[in-house]
């Protein structure tokens, strides 16, 4: 226990005697405590001050005790109050709120049955413009608010308030309706912009359009016959007028089987110049507007919409091919179709009529654009129709198909559907047409005379058919490039077909194989040479062709031309030629030394003539001057490749002994042609 006083623990550590310790603890207390005694006795007066501070303190806390206590009693009376004014004030709250529920439903009421005097003026009475039609729409929400009461609430007011929203809304549909109709008259004017009323007048007020809609169905509908039957008279008006002025403009176009491929019809001269002069008269008729595209080809290239203005070319007396008379009227037909599209859409649907309509609202506005446009669509098809029927024009078809398909593109960017069945009438009008066309073109050529076609004369110069075909056939290539039209390669693939066999038929009047080749090298070279003036992708698939064509002409009339003169030389290098490729190798050993001889002495008598005779007859067979000089170098190197084998022969038949014949050298015949050809 003693253990646990750390004093004593650590005074039984040290082994100071305990009993001794006590004392020496009890010594210092007492000495502690008179100190202390001391210190009292000393402050006394100090704490007889402090005593009698602490007893006024007390007693001044006590007064304010007794204060407190008061102010604790008046304030739970007005605690009391307090609760009793929160009371009264929710009270005065739920009454406040109460009344202005009453208040908001009461001031709907009578706004939505409460017709003042200025609104009745104003509708039966008041000049339409803006304020009127929002006085329109305040009886337009009057007349909502009421049917929508109908069976909730069961009020004398609504009931005696109806017929005087009927009246009402009868005067402002009546008003509306001759309103609408008193504009829609101005339309009926042949001078009258329509587009201009349409935004300026019409649309700008196309509530009271919706208003009769939704509140007078039977004076909308009136309005909107009113309406198809005004801009229906007024566009077909319009386009018989343009029609028939543009149709004035036409230039003469080709009308009659005269102008199918191999007909000669009516025909004009052409020369064509050869080596020293005019050599021929080649007989064509006038092809600018039938086979040949020209400049006819930027009708489809030019982006302008083209659109003729009469007056300026009666003026300037200007003509024009049909294709730029039907660019001119399907454009202009596709911008006002585009703008009544629009006007239509906007114009007859209001926004809740489109909602209730759906996506049916748009079929029903192609409706009305179909009801107004019919006529004037049926006036366009009934000219393309006559053109398509009477005309012999292949170009021109093809460059209004090509208008038309232009104008489908314009009207699928623009997203108007209005036209498509129009765009695909016509389309149904010149497809067939133009393919008749290549029907009758093949037929003619097939059952053409060659002996009348080539005539008595049989010149070697091109063929008028030839030129036609060439330039028909760069005119369709022409204008299938982009397009790729299987039906344009068919039909062209048949042309062709027809086209060379009438070549060959034509070229077998003539009474020897090299005239009939020169004949068909001519033609051919006519037709590569036209083919070879246009760079487009369409074009190298036939102009391959044709080009193998000629090449292979050119090799047979080579051996023809050099034959008749070199025949015993030419006839020994091909022996040679044959023989080796058998495989007899000793075929050259085995050839006669003095027929050899013979050969060589015979050439040596007659190169130069035959060259000069050769380059002659060429330049002279063959009018085209450039394709005269390839042919005669096609010639003169055939003849230096055959000398040139023949001189080989010459020297391993000979190398053992000599002979009595020396063969001119290569190289002076070599000069020889160069000299003829710096001549040419």
């Amino acid at each position: 226990m003693f253990y646990e006083d750390p004093l004593i623990r650590d005074a039984i550590q040290k082994g100071v005697d305990l009993r001794q310790y006590a004392k020496d603890i009890e010594q210092q207390l007492k000495e502690v405590e008179n100190e202390h005694i001391m210190d009292y006795v000393t402050s006394s007066r100090q704490l007889t001050t402090l005593h009698s501070q602490i007893s006024r303190c007390s007693d001044l806390l006590s007064d304010l005790e007794g204060l407190f206590e008061g102010f604790q009693s008046e304030l739970g009376g007005l605690a009391e109050e307090i609760r009793d004014l929160k009371e009264r004030s929710e009270r005065m709250d739920v009454k406040l709120k109460n009344r202005s529920a009453v208040e908001r439903q009461l001031s709907v009421l009578l706004d939505g049955v409460v017709l003042s005097p200025s609104l009745i003026r104003k509708i039966c009475d008041g000049e339409i413009n803006d304020s009127y039609m929002e006085a329109v729409q305040l009886l337009t929400d009057k007349i909502a608010y009421v049917k929508g009461q109908q069976g909730k609430h069961v009020l004398r007011a609504f009931k005696e308030i109806g017929p005087e929203l009927e009246r009402l809304r009868l005067k402002a549909t009546e008003r509306l309706r001759d309103y609408i109709t008193d504009k829609l008259k101005a339309l009926r004017t042949t001078t009258t912009n329509v587009a201009i009323i349409q935004q300026n007048v019409l649309l700008k007020n196309r509530d009271m359009y919706w208003f009769l809609l939704e509140r007078h169905a039977e004076a909308a509908s009136e309005i909107r016959s009113v309406y198809v039957a005004t801009l229906q008279a007024h566009y077909l008006a319009l386009f018989d007028r343009y029609c028939r002025a543009a149709l004035r403009l036409q230039a003469p176009a080709p009308s009659d089987r005269s102008d199918l491929m191999a007909e000669e019809g009516a025909r004009r001269g052409l020369s064509i110049l050869g080596l020293g002069g005019a050599v021929s008269k080649l007989v064509v008729k006038d092809k600018a507007n039938v086979f040949a595209l020209g400049d006819r080809v930027q009708v489809v290239l030019n982006p302008d919409p083209g659109i003729i203005l009469v007056t300026m070319a009666e003026a300037n007396n200007a003509r024009y091919p049909f294709e730029a008379i039907f660019k001119s009227v399907t454009r202009l037909l596709l911008d006002n179709a585009s703008s009544e599209y629009i006007f239509t859409t906007e114009y007859f649907f209001s926004p809740r009529s489109r909602q209730g309509h759906g996506s049916s609202g748009t079929s029903v506005a192609g409706s009305i654009f179909t009801e107004i446009f019919e006529p004037t669509l049926k006036l366009v098809l009934s000219l393309v129709k006559q053109y398509s029927e009477s005309t012999y024009d292949a170009v021109g078809l093809l460059l209004c198909i090509r208008l038309n398909q232009q104008a489908q593109l314009i009207m699928q960017k623009r997203r108007i559907p209005g036209l498509e069945s129009f765009t695909n009438a016509i389309t149904m009008l010149l497809w067939p047409r133009f393919q008749s066309l290549i029907d009758m073109h093949c037929e003619s050529l097939r059952k053409a005379s060659a002996a009348k076609l080539i005539g008595p004369t049989k010149d070697f110069t091109p063929h008028f058919v030839t030129r036609r075909y060439s330039e028909f056939a760069a005119s369709i290539l022409t204008l299938n490039q982009g397009y790729d039209d299987a039906l344009l390669h068919n039909s062209l693939s048949r042309l062709r077909n027809e086209i060379e066999g009438l070549l060959f038929r034509m070229s077998a009047e003539f009474g020897d194989r090299r005239s009939r080749l020169i004949f068909l090298i001519n033609n051919y070279d006519l037709v590569t040479s036209i083919l070879s003036e246009y760079t487009a992708p369409t074009f190298e698939s036939e102009k391959l062709y044709f080009g193998n064509v000629l090449a292979n002409k050119m090799v047979e009339y080579v051996e023809e031309e050099l034959r008749p003169r070199f025949s015993g030389l030419i006839g020994v290098v091909v022996q040679c030629e044959n023989a080796i490729g058998a495989g007899d190798l000793t075929a050259i050993d085995k050839i006669d030394g003095q027929k050899l001889e013979l050969i060589a002495s015979d050439f040596n008598s007659i190169w130069k003539t035959a060259i000069s005779e050769v380059n002659q007859s060429v330049l002279q067979s063959f009018p085209n001057l450039t394709n005269g000089v390839r042919v005669l170098q096609a010639v003169l190197t055939r003849l230096i490749v055959y000398y040139r084998q023949f001189l080989e022969i010459w020297q391993r038949r000979f190398t053992a002994r000599g002979t009595s014949v020396s063969p001119v050298g290569l190289q002076v015949v070599m000069l020889e042609i160069k000299r003829l050809a710096r001549v040419v």
